[in-house]
C-alpha cells in the first residue's frame, strides 16, 4: 500500500460517544471501555477518511495501522493507531463533515497527540426535551464546582444547547430594514 498523508480532524473520546451521537458502523466496531481506559492505540475512522486512505487499493482498513501527527512526541510519522472501525457515511452537521473525522481513545488524544490534561468539549444527550434546562443548570453547577468558581463573572466555560443553535441557524428575518 502506498503512503498517503491527509489532513483530518480527530476527536479524543470514550466508549460512551456512541450513546450520545447516533451513527452506525460501516465495518468493524467502536472502541471499548477497556481500550479507552487502557490507552490502547486504536482508531475509528469516518467513511471519507477510509476512502481517502484505502479506497481503490483493495485493502480492508480494519487492522491497518495509520499514524496521527503528535504535538508532544517526536515519533517519525506520528502516533501509530490500529483501525478497528469505519463509521457509515453521515454527511455534514454544523459546518463539519462528519465523514472526515477520526476517533481515538481520550487518553491517546490527551497524552500522546496533544499533551493536555483537560477537555475541550463534553457532549451530553438528554433523555427528554423537557429536561434540557435543568440538565444545563446541573452541568453548569458541576463545572463551577470542578473549576472552583465562586462567581459567575469568573466562569471559564460555556454550555450550549443544540436546539438553540439550530433555531439560530434556521431562523431568517422576515423583514430587513437598511439605513
Amino acid at each position: 500500500m502506498e503512503n498517503k498523508s491527509i489532513d483530518e480532524t480527530f476527536a479524543g473520546t470514550d466508549e460512551q460517544y456512541t450513546k450520545v451521537v447516533n451513527f452506525t458502523m460501516q465495518s468493524g466496531r467502536f472502541f471499548s471501555a477497556a481500550e479507552n481506559s487502557g490507552g490502547d492505540n486504536v482508531v475509528v475512522i469516518g467513511s471519507d477518511v477510509s476512502t481517502q486512505l484505502f479506497g481503490g487499493s483493495g485493502v480492508n482498513p480494519i487492522g491497518q495501522v495509520i499514524k496521527v501527527k503528535s504535538s508532544v512526541q517526536s515519533n517519525v510519522g506520528g502516533v501509530p493507531l490500529r483501525v478497528i472501525g469505519v463509521i457509515a457515511p453521515r454527511g455534514s452537521s454544523f459546518f463539519q463533515n462528519q465523514d472526515d473525522l477520526i476517533f481515538v481513545p481520550l487518553v491517546i488524544g490527551q497524552e500522546q497527540i496533544l499533551g493536555v490534561h483537560y477537555l475541550q468539549a463534553i457532549y451530553v444527550k438528554v433523555d427528554d426535551a423537557a429536561n434540557v434546562s435543568s440538565t444545563i443548570a446541573e452541568i453548569s453547577t458541576v463545572l463551577k464546582q470542578q473549576h472552583h468558581i465562586l462567581s459567575d463573572v469568573n466562569v471559564d466555560f460555556t454550555v450550549n444547547n443544540q436546539a438553540d443553535a439550530i433555531k439560530i441557524l434556521s431562523t431568517s428575518p422576515t423583514r430587513c430594514v437598511y439605513f
